[in-house]
């Protein structure tokens, strides 16, 4: 009761004598946000916090002392895990490192309190992080360059399953029957729909359909229709009805699905990174269209299943028990590939991806401009997706919904393995920045400077992008000049890179250079930073033209290649300057106009540093996947 007290007092006060804005400032929380209720424990918590005061670890960039690092995350202690790559030890001085949160969830305060974070109680005031529900667009507003949320406005548009299939049709509209956002059932929107719905279960008596919420979650409401049952659905009833997968592929004779996690660290341009340590839930019951009222035959939610008296408790990710009702999703991977071959395998994987990728393409048009209307920062907004994905019985995979908060809860040994991972590397690749009040007072000044003065960022922007007119008449990634790209296209690219060596156990699924070939032209309006990706994934040789040069990594190794992984917004050299500004250059050599991340061995967290062993320590087995250099 005294944390809900605190939580509502920290609400700032909504304006309502004017409408407009109240609504505008109302947050959104009825789409699919599978955390479980509040009231409900988490896991005990015996993550061991110690923090050494005054002293954060950073991951420096690839680009050299240009660039601000950001905050490195280690993993949970008990996990083993060994993140590979270099860390340094900066002093804080007068800088902070904060995070607010309203859900209680330890693999989320736990990673923050490892990198040494403290928590407050609102987000009135100096903060990095915050993880919770939308924030409203008053709180976007005032969000500056140091702050991140878990959020983008507009994220809705897939993240209730009405939107979604909004969103998806449009699109299938768009592709003129192409076949390319084919991977989404059929959805009818009740009540007016009903007549269609009538019509359909005429012609086809033994069809199967799945009535569920407009915006719910964890199964409530959901249940399986048929001719039998259709009138026990009440006239005006509010809801989707969905066209029943009723071949799914099945193991053990079990119904399952697949929960995928999903980062997208930008919009414009649009970035796509894959967990590969997924899960896998199944039904209770073994799968039959005999009894479609059965729950546990047709509703794979593990919320509902763990109710069952056929419930068993799943294993840690490193064993797997058949009879369980979760897996890990690399133990699903080796028990598909022992089924089907290498070479399916490696084709369902790339058509899952290539739904995921889809799906977002969709979604960026309407996300990017909503970004854009309440704030023009760049880098303040990532999200996490749980995509929820099923295979046929001909192993195509099929997209049941989007959830904008997946559950975090870690209930088992095996969640709280893959949760406590997951947001470790989240929080590592997005790319923190300690809170630095004088950096942020300069830009106010700088900002409200400019007002007067009558300088527009944006006639300025306007004015550089004339310089690609070439681009502009062809739309094509070759047809970029080199030359001409200003100082924020090159961050563009600088960031791409750096979030690319913090991906740990994520992979970027886009953009790809075979992905970004064949999709680019899905875009509703393809945006010059979703080109320019596609020019720096596709042409090695765009290296001779930067600025900073090669990645140290890439220039030390003699070669500049192509592949895949994670990190996000990085800051651009501006913010370097200032917000690394108080650190001590003797102790941080980061700051010497020399230094290479490669050959400074003295800053590095030694394994004699108090309490900080397992940061440098390299591993084989249990370390994250591989530390080579990628774009």
């Amino acid at each position: 009761h005294r944390l809900k007290n605190t939580m509502a007092a920290a609400r700032p006060i909504q304006d309502s004598s004017n409408p407009r804005i109240s609504n505008t400032n109302q947050r959104e929380s009825d789409g699919n946000e599978d955390e479980e209720p509040e009231d409900q424990d988490d896991e005990p918590d015996t993550d061991p916090i110690e923090p050494v005061s005054g002293q954060v670890h950073m991951v420096p960039s690839v680009f050299g002392p240009n660039r601000a690092p950001t905050v490195y995350f280690e993993y949970p202690p008990d996990l083993n895990i060994k993140r590979q790559g270099i860390c340094q030890t900066q002093d804080l001085s007068a800088r902070k490192l904060v995070y607010y949160t309203n859900w209680e969830r330890n693999c989320v305060k736990n990673a923050f309190a490892r990198a040494g974070f403290e928590r407050c109680k609102s987000m009135n005031g100096s903060w990095n992080g915050y993880w919770g529900k939308h924030p409203n667009t008053t709180e976007y507003s005032r969000m500056n360059r140091f702050q991140k949320v878990n959020h983008f406005p507009g994220s809705w548009c897939i993240g209730r399953k009405d939107r979604l299939a909004r969103t998806i049709l449009a699109f299938q509209r768009k592709a003129g029957g192409q076949g390319q956002f084919d991977f989404h059932p059929d959805v009818l929107h009740l009540p007016f729909d009903r007549r269609m719905l009538e019509l359909k279960i005429k012609q086809d008596k033994k069809s199967l359909w799945i009535i569920k919420p407009q915006a719910s979650s964890c199964g409530r409401g959901i249940r399986v229709i048929s001719k039998d049952n259709l009138d026990t659905i009440p006239m005006n009833k509010k809801a989707i009805i969905q066209k029943y997968i009723e071949k799914p592929h099945l193991i053990n004779g079990h119904k399952y699905d697949l929960r995928l996690y999903v980062l997208v660290t930008s919009c414009d341009p649009l970035k796509i990174y894959l967990f590969e340590k997924g899960l896998v839930r199944f039904c209770a019951n073994k799968y039959s269209t005999k009894h479609i009222k059965s729950k546990y035959t047709h509703l794979t939610n593990y919320s509902i299943n763990k109710k069952s008296d056929k419930f068993v408790e799943p294993c840690d990710d490193k064993e797997v028990d058949e009879e369980a009702l979760k897996w890990s999703l690399e133990s699903y991977w080796k028990h598909m590939e022992g089924l089907v071959g290498g070479e399916q395998l490696a084709s369902i994987k790339e058509n899952i991806k290539n739904v995921i990728v889809k799906t977002m393409i969709a979604a960026e048009s309407d996300i990017s401009p909503g970004i854009a209307r309440v704030n023009r920062t760049k880098g303040i907004c990532y999200e996490l997706f749980g995509f929820d994905i099923i295979l046929d019985s001909a192993f195509k995979p099929w997209l049941l919904e989007v959830n904008v908060s997946p559950s975090l809860m870690g209930s088992s040994p095996l969640d709280r393995t893959i949760k406590g991972t997951l947001m470790a590397d989240v929080f590592h690749l997005v790319g923190f920045q300690p809170y630095d009040d004088q950096a942020v007072r300069r830009d106010e000044k700088r900002e409200a400077t400019n007002k007067l003065r009558g300088v527009s960022d944006g006639r300025h922007k306007a004015a550089l992008s004339r310089r690609q007119d070439s681009w502009r008449r062809t739309m094509s990634c070759e047809a970029i000049e080199l030359k001409e790209l200003s100082k924020d296209d090159w961050d563009v690219i600088y960031d791409t890179v750096d979030e690319n060596q913090r991906r740990g156990h994520f992979e970027r699924i886009y953009p790809t250079a075979a992905r970004c070939k064949e999709f680019l032209p899905l875009f509703i309006a393809p945006r010059f930073n979703d080109v320019l990706l596609h020019r720096m994934v596709s042409d090695r040789n765009i290296w001779n033209q930067s600025p900073l040069g090669p990645p140290q990594t890439l220039a030390n190794s003699g070669r500049i290649g192509t592949r895949n992984h994670s990190h996000t917004n990085g800051s651009t050299s501006s913010s370097s300057s200032s917000s690394s500004s108080s650190v001590n250059s003797k102790q941080h050599p980061h700051t010497s106009p020399r230094y290479s991340p490669r050959s400074e061995v003295s800053s590095e967290v030694s394994a004699s540093s108090p309490r900080r062993q397992p940061m440098t320590r390299q591993s084989s087995s249990s370390s994250s996947s591989s530390s080579s250099t990628t774009m």
